[in-house]
Protein backbone atom coordinates (compact mmCIF):
# COMPACT_ATOMS: atom_id res chain seq x y z
CA UNK A 1 0.00 0.00 0.00
CA UNK A 2 1.58 3.23 -1.09
CA UNK A 3 -1.02 5.90 -0.20
CA UNK A 4 -4.50 6.29 1.78
CA UNK A 5 -7.02 8.78 2.33
CA UNK A 6 -10.56 8.74 3.64
CA UNK A 7 -10.15 5.27 5.29
CA UNK A 8 -9.14 4.35 1.70
CA UNK A 9 -5.92 2.88 0.62
CA UNK A 10 -4.10 2.36 -3.02
CA UNK A 11 -1.59 0.34 -4.69
CA UNK A 12 -0.09 1.33 -8.31
CA UNK A 13 0.71 -2.21 -9.14
CA UNK A 14 -1.45 -5.18 -10.80
CA UNK A 15 1.25 -7.99 -9.65
CA UNK A 16 2.29 -7.56 -5.95
CA UNK A 17 0.89 -6.47 -2.21
CA UNK A 18 2.43 -5.67 0.87
CA UNK A 19 0.69 -5.08 4.63
CA UNK A 20 1.72 -4.91 8.17
CA UNK A 21 -0.62 -5.13 11.20
CA UNK A 22 0.54 -4.69 14.67
CA UNK A 23 -1.58 -5.33 17.95
CA UNK A 24 -1.99 -9.42 17.74
CA UNK A 25 -0.28 -10.84 20.61
CA UNK A 26 -0.16 -12.97 23.49
CA UNK A 27 2.23 -12.62 26.39
CA UNK A 28 1.48 -16.48 27.38
CA UNK A 29 2.69 -18.21 24.15
CA UNK A 30 4.32 -17.46 20.25
CA UNK A 31 1.87 -16.47 17.93
CA UNK A 32 1.63 -17.46 14.27
CA UNK A 33 0.45 -15.53 11.58
CA UNK A 34 -0.99 -16.55 8.11
CA UNK A 35 -2.56 -13.93 5.91
CA UNK A 36 -4.68 -13.62 2.61
CA UNK A 37 -5.71 -11.52 -0.34
CA UNK A 38 -9.40 -11.56 -1.51
CA UNK A 39 -11.97 -9.74 -3.41
CA UNK A 40 -14.39 -9.57 -0.71
CA UNK A 41 -13.82 -9.25 3.04
CA UNK A 42 -11.84 -12.11 4.49
CA UNK A 43 -11.73 -13.30 1.40
CA UNK A 44 -8.65 -15.51 -0.53
CA UNK A 45 -9.88 -14.96 -3.80
CA UNK A 46 -6.21 -13.48 -4.89
CA UNK A 47 -3.79 -15.42 -2.18
CA UNK A 48 -4.80 -18.00 0.04
CA UNK A 49 -4.39 -17.87 3.65
CA UNK A 50 -0.02 -18.66 3.74
CA UNK A 51 2.27 -18.07 6.92
CA UNK A 52 3.28 -14.86 7.31
CA UNK A 53 7.37 -14.42 5.00
CA UNK A 54 6.33 -17.59 3.62
CA UNK A 55 6.77 -18.29 0.16
CA UNK A 56 3.17 -19.51 -1.53
CA UNK A 57 4.19 -22.64 -4.30
CA UNK A 58 4.21 -21.58 -7.95
CA UNK A 59 3.34 -18.09 -7.13
CA UNK A 60 6.39 -16.12 -7.26
CA UNK A 61 8.92 -14.75 -4.56
CA UNK A 62 7.07 -14.16 -1.68
CA UNK A 63 8.11 -12.80 1.39
CA UNK A 64 9.45 -9.61 4.07
CA UNK A 65 10.68 -6.36 2.52
CA UNK A 66 13.13 -4.08 4.13
CA UNK A 67 10.29 -2.49 5.80
CA UNK A 68 9.50 -5.72 7.75
CA UNK A 69 6.21 -6.00 5.39
CA UNK A 70 4.79 -9.31 4.03
CA UNK A 71 4.82 -9.49 0.47
CA UNK A 72 2.91 -11.20 -2.03
CA UNK A 73 3.88 -11.59 -5.75
CA UNK A 74 2.98 -12.48 -8.82
CA UNK A 75 -0.45 -11.56 -8.54
CA UNK A 76 -3.12 -10.78 -11.04
CA UNK A 77 -4.97 -7.81 -9.42
CA UNK A 78 -7.53 -6.20 -11.68
CA UNK A 79 -7.34 -2.53 -12.37
CA UNK A 80 -9.90 -0.71 -10.64
CA UNK A 81 -10.52 -3.98 -8.42
CA UNK A 82 -11.05 -3.62 -4.51
CA UNK A 83 -9.29 -5.85 -2.52
CA UNK A 84 -9.06 -7.08 1.16
CA UNK A 85 -5.84 -8.29 3.44
CA UNK A 86 -6.93 -10.69 6.30
CA UNK A 87 -4.53 -11.41 9.08
CA UNK A 88 -5.18 -14.66 11.50
CA UNK A 89 -2.75 -14.47 14.24
CA UNK A 90 -2.91 -17.75 16.76
CA UNK A 91 -1.51 -18.93 19.68
CA UNK A 92 0.80 -22.17 19.83
CA UNK A 93 -0.41 -23.43 23.35
CA UNK A 94 -4.26 -22.89 23.44
CA UNK A 95 -5.25 -23.32 20.33
CA UNK A 96 -6.72 -19.90 20.32
CA UNK A 97 -6.78 -17.04 17.17
CA UNK A 98 -7.58 -13.43 16.32
CA UNK A 99 -8.65 -12.63 12.78
CA UNK A 100 -8.48 -8.80 11.78
CA UNK A 101 -8.99 -7.72 8.27
CA UNK A 102 -7.53 -4.33 6.34
CA UNK A 103 -9.57 -1.26 5.10
CA UNK A 104 -9.98 -2.17 0.75
CA UNK A 105 -7.42 -1.22 -1.05
CA UNK A 106 -7.79 -0.12 -4.64
CA UNK A 107 -5.68 -0.88 -7.27
CA UNK A 108 -5.02 2.41 -9.63
CA UNK A 109 -2.38 1.32 -11.87
CA UNK A 110 -2.72 4.32 -14.19
CA UNK A 111 -0.83 8.33 -14.33
CA UNK A 112 -3.28 10.49 -14.28
CA UNK A 113 -4.28 12.76 -17.60
CA UNK A 114 -2.14 15.25 -18.13
CA UNK A 115 -3.43 18.96 -17.94
CA UNK A 116 -2.45 22.33 -19.67
CA UNK A 117 -0.47 24.84 -18.04
CA UNK A 118 -0.99 28.87 -18.64
CA UNK A 119 1.39 31.71 -17.31
CA UNK A 120 -0.21 34.64 -15.76
CA UNK A 121 -2.93 35.37 -13.21
CA UNK A 122 -5.86 34.89 -15.25
CA UNK A 123 -7.00 30.75 -15.08
CA UNK A 124 -7.11 29.02 -18.60
CA UNK A 125 -5.61 32.16 -20.52
CA UNK A 126 -2.16 32.50 -20.96
CA UNK A 127 0.18 35.41 -20.87
CA UNK A 128 3.15 35.87 -23.67
CA UNK A 129 5.63 38.60 -21.49
CA UNK A 130 5.09 39.84 -18.15
CA UNK A 131 6.60 43.83 -16.84
CA UNK A 132 6.85 42.05 -13.06
CA UNK A 133 10.04 41.10 -11.77
CA UNK A 134 9.26 40.02 -8.04
CA UNK A 135 6.22 37.63 -9.15
CA UNK A 136 5.16 34.67 -11.37
CA UNK A 137 1.66 33.45 -11.61
CA UNK A 138 0.14 30.12 -13.76
CA UNK A 139 -3.17 28.24 -14.22
CA UNK A 140 -3.89 25.02 -14.86
CA UNK A 141 -6.81 23.05 -16.15
CA UNK A 142 -7.70 19.67 -17.28
CA UNK A 143 -5.55 17.24 -14.80
CA UNK A 144 -8.01 13.96 -14.05
CA UNK A 145 -7.61 10.83 -12.80
CA UNK A 146 -10.17 8.55 -13.42
CA UNK A 147 -9.61 5.54 -10.75
CA UNK A 148 -8.11 7.17 -7.83
CA UNK A 149 -8.26 10.85 -8.05
CA UNK A 150 -5.68 13.56 -8.06
CA UNK A 151 -4.80 13.93 -4.71
CA UNK A 152 -2.06 16.67 -5.12
CA UNK A 153 -0.14 19.20 -7.00
CA UNK A 154 3.58 19.69 -7.49
CA UNK A 155 4.06 23.16 -8.60
CA UNK A 156 7.51 24.72 -9.72
CA UNK A 157 9.08 27.64 -11.74
CA UNK A 158 12.13 27.66 -13.68
CA UNK A 159 14.06 28.72 -16.71
CA UNK A 160 13.12 25.47 -18.62
CA UNK A 161 10.26 23.22 -18.91
CA UNK A 162 10.32 20.39 -15.94
CA UNK A 163 12.53 22.86 -14.26
CA UNK A 164 12.06 24.48 -10.85
CA UNK A 165 15.76 26.65 -10.21
CA UNK A 166 13.26 29.97 -10.19
CA UNK A 167 11.40 28.87 -6.95
CA UNK A 168 14.44 26.63 -5.97
CA UNK A 169 12.00 23.35 -5.77
CA UNK A 170 8.31 22.28 -6.56
CA UNK A 171 5.50 22.93 -3.87
CA UNK A 172 3.10 20.74 -2.89
CA UNK A 173 -0.21 22.36 -2.88
CA UNK A 174 -3.52 20.39 -2.75
CA UNK A 175 -6.07 18.36 -5.75
CA UNK A 176 -8.82 20.60 -5.66
CA UNK A 177 -6.26 23.94 -6.68
CA UNK A 178 -6.05 25.43 -9.97
CA UNK A 179 -3.56 28.60 -9.81
CA UNK A 180 -0.09 28.88 -8.06
CA UNK A 181 1.44 32.45 -7.49
CA UNK A 182 4.94 33.28 -5.73
CA UNK A 183 6.35 36.74 -5.02
CA UNK A 184 9.56 38.20 -4.29
CA UNK A 185 10.13 36.50 -1.17
CA UNK A 186 9.62 32.86 -2.62
CA UNK A 187 11.64 33.27 -5.46
CA UNK A 188 15.23 31.96 -5.81
CA UNK A 189 16.74 34.95 -7.50
CA UNK A 190 15.23 38.34 -8.51
CA UNK A 191 13.60 37.52 -12.23
CA UNK A 192 15.94 38.38 -14.91
CA UNK A 193 15.27 40.98 -18.03
CA UNK A 194 14.48 38.77 -21.31
CA UNK A 195 14.11 35.54 -19.46
CA UNK A 196 11.25 33.22 -20.49
CA UNK A 197 10.59 31.11 -17.26
CA UNK A 198 8.19 28.13 -17.27
CA UNK A 199 5.58 26.97 -14.96
CA UNK A 200 5.51 23.02 -14.45
CA UNK A 201 3.01 21.11 -12.81
CA UNK A 202 2.92 17.63 -11.76
CA UNK A 203 -0.16 15.65 -10.87
CA UNK A 204 -0.20 12.94 -8.14
CA UNK A 205 -2.48 10.71 -8.05
CA UNK A 206 -3.66 8.16 -4.67
CA UNK A 207 -1.81 5.98 -5.64
CA UNK A 208 1.19 7.87 -6.18
CA UNK A 209 1.13 7.52 -10.48
CA UNK A 210 2.33 10.63 -11.87
CA UNK A 211 1.65 13.32 -14.80
CA UNK A 212 3.57 16.83 -15.67
CA UNK A 213 3.07 19.42 -18.20
CA UNK A 214 4.67 22.98 -18.60
CA UNK A 215 3.30 25.89 -19.79
CA UNK A 216 4.67 27.47 -23.44
CA UNK A 217 6.45 30.66 -20.73
CA UNK A 218 6.32 33.82 -19.71
CA UNK A 219 9.31 36.51 -20.64
CA UNK A 220 10.10 39.52 -18.38
CA UNK A 221 10.17 42.57 -20.29
CA UNK A 222 10.58 45.89 -18.24
CA UNK A 223 11.68 48.07 -20.40
CA UNK A 224 9.92 50.95 -22.58
CA UNK A 225 9.64 50.85 -26.69
CA UNK A 226 11.73 53.07 -28.09
CA UNK A 227 9.95 56.23 -29.13
CA UNK A 228 9.70 56.39 -32.98
CA UNK A 229 9.73 59.38 -35.61
CA UNK A 230 5.69 60.90 -36.67
CA UNK A 231 5.05 62.81 -39.85
CA UNK A 232 2.37 65.26 -40.85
Amino acid sequence: VVASAGGRAYVATTTSLSASWTGVADPGSDVAYTWAIGSAPYGEQERAFTAAGAAAAGDGADGVDERGCVVATALGLAPGGTYFVSVVGANSSAGGQAVRMSTAVYVDPFPPVAGRVFDGETEGAAVAFTSATDRLNCSWTGFADALSGVSEFLVGFGTAPLLADATGGFATVGGSVRAASVSASELAAPLVEGTRYHCTVTAVDFAGNTATAASAGVVVDTSAPEAGLVFD
